[in-house]
């Protein structure tokens, strides 16, 4: 297996969100833990509010450490990260899967990505699929979900 490479782009935004969240949630545990050693009740409950803003903040600019992003149309990119686990997607659904294109994806930020893919395998029928990507660029399968629909909403699994 060959790692495929992202754009330093896409690795600096991920490492940079990833980041400023890891850097507020410091923060506030910080200032919450004198809020509440010093008693100050009403601030401890302000920094828990903020708490809340921040992660609803990152949220709205499309990554979340931990929470899916927004669906997005498949790119070579992901064909090429769902063809590393083919074998695997086979193992785990029992049957070769001759028709096997990614049609869309989306993505959680953890100690890597998570990709959740829509495979297309034919016959109008469709395999979720959930792979894993370390920022090195290691591929590795970590799921599926058989007898799927074009229909059917790509959810974490």
């Amino acid at each position: 297996m060959h790692p495929r490479k992202i754009s330093n782009h896409t690795m600096s935004k991920a490492v940079l969100y990833n980041n400023a969240f890891l850097i507020n949630l410091l923060l506030l545990q910080i200032t919450f833990c004198q809020s509440i050693h010093s008693k100050d009740l009403s601030k401890a409950h302000s920094v828990k509010s903020e708490f809340g803003n921040t992660r609803h903040n990152m949220a709205s600019q499309g990554t979340m450490v931990g929470g899916l992003g927004d669906i997005n149309p498949a790119t070579e990119e992901v064909q090429g990260y769902i063809d590393e686990v083919k074998l695997k997607v086979e193992e785990a659904v029992g049957r070769t899967l001759g028709t096997y294109t990614a049609t869309v994806y989306r993505t959680q930020l953890v100690n890597g990505t998570n990709y959740f893919v829509k495979v297309d395998v034919g016959g109008n029928k469709f395999v979720h699929v959930r792979l894993h990507r370390t920022f090195s660029g290691e591929v590795t399968f970590a799921s599926c979900q058989d007898d799927k629909t074009k229909d059917d909403e790509l959810t974490y699994f």
